[in-house]
């Protein structure tokens, strides 16, 4: 027997130890890699991708126009203040565009129920202390 030697059998439970803290490594690794592509991609839609915010330069003549929405600039006016002149709006409130008569209006009034219209100590009726107009200038597909 000259000339061989001895082979030495790993113990099994020995390789299963390694085989798992292998595997446990190898799915740490991959959760690492997959997170770091999902930031990777991000960042690259953000930098090259489309945007949602757009401005435009310069006015179309193939640019819809609406009646009464030319000026959008506010009118308005100097106040005098000590050591310089303020802008005052003329507006005091009122809305800065005016819609044309022919535009389609929906009303959604918000109201509470009759039984919260009560005071529920004495019983008396709540008075309606004021309410919030609100238009929006919206289009519906196919209209």
């Amino acid at each position: 027997m000259y000339g061989m030697k001895a082979v030495q059998t790993p113990d099994p439970e020995q390789l299963q130890a390694e085989n798992s803290l292998l595997n446990d490594k190898l799915k740490e690794s991959q959760n690492e890699i997959s997170t770091l592509k999902e930031q990777l991609a991000w960042l690259t839609r953000q930098m090259f991708g489309k945007k949602s915010e757009k401005i435009i330069s310069q006015t179309d003549s193939k640019q819809l126009t609406f009646e009464g929405l030319e000026d959008l600039e506010p009118e308005k006016a100097k106040k005098p203040v000590k050591g310089h002149s303020r802008s005052a709006s003329k507006n005091k409130g009122k809305d800065k565009i005016t819609l044309p008569d022919n535009i389609p209006v929906e009303e959604e009034i918000i109201d509470v129920p009759e039984e919260e219209k009560v005071c529920p100590e004495t019983k008396e009726p709540l008075v309606k202390i004021g309410e919030e107009i609100t238009y929006k200038l919206a289009h519906k597909p196919g209209s």
